[in-house]
């Protein structure tokens, strides 16, 4: 933690910060809104970067009501980490990567960007 308890116009600077190791695991979640429940999803695009001896599971399931429910599709995982071909029909895509760092801990994935791509019926 850093912490700078005085309140004024000095520039807080630090020299130097000692990071733990990354966590073994973990999972990013985010949802897509096409505004429409007609959205015909067609392709997901992801920028996630892998280093040596680190893994990322992408899946992803459609649905049309804001928190999913038994209405949305069931999890689909994509064959590559990179994203691809997806299909469903809904106005959401939740998209869920899974990330496992290195067994060291000294490398961990990383998720730059996703752009997922659809049409409307």
């Amino acid at each position: 933690m850093i912490l700078d308890s005085v309140v004024d116009t000095t520039a807080v600077s630090v020299d130097y910060i000692r990071v733990p190791p990354y966590a073994a695991s973990g999972a990013f979640t985010l949802r897509f809104d096409a505004g429409s429940t007609a959205a015909i999803w067609t392709k997901l695009a992801n920028g996630v970067t892998l280093a040596t001896g680190t893994t990322a599971t992408v899946s992803y399931r459609v649905g049309s009501t804001p928190t999913p429910d038994a209405t949305w599709s069931a999890p689909t995982t994509l064959t590559a980490a990179t994203g691809g071909v997806i299909t469903g029909t809904g106005r959401y895509l939740e998209v869920t990567v899974q990330l496992a760092a290195s067994s060291d801990l000294k490398k961990a994935p990383a998720v730059k960007d996703m752009a997922a791509t659809f049409k409307l019926q």
